[in-house]
């Protein structure tokens, strides 16, 4: 069967911390799916901000498949972060 290339977009710089998961994550894809899968990492916004990027993807653009962006972006998208209604216990 064919080869699945994809990409994931990320503002981080090589080297963070971020840069590091994405780059273990990729190796894990590649390996698991026995090369299959190809994943390309566009970092230090080459494909945009995050915000850019996210509507990339939400409009179907073949820039970027995957995106790592922060929380506060997806609102827009009708994502939103769930509170926890339980109270912190004191002591």
């Amino acid at each position: 069967e064919g080869e699945i290339n994809l990409r994931v977009g990320l503002t981080d710089y090589k080297g963070t911390v971020t840069a590091k998961a994405v780059e273990q994550f990729v190796e894990e894809v590649e390996s698991r799916s026995n090369g299959t899968i190809k994943v390309t990492i566009c970092d230090e916004g080459e494909l945009g901000n995050e915000a850019e990027m996210l509507q990339q993807l939400a409009n179907n653009k073949d820039t970027v498949d995957i995106v790592v962006a922060d929380l506060k972006h997806l609102q827009k998208y009708g994502l939103r972060k769930k509170h926890s209604s339980n109270a912190q216990a004191k002591g």
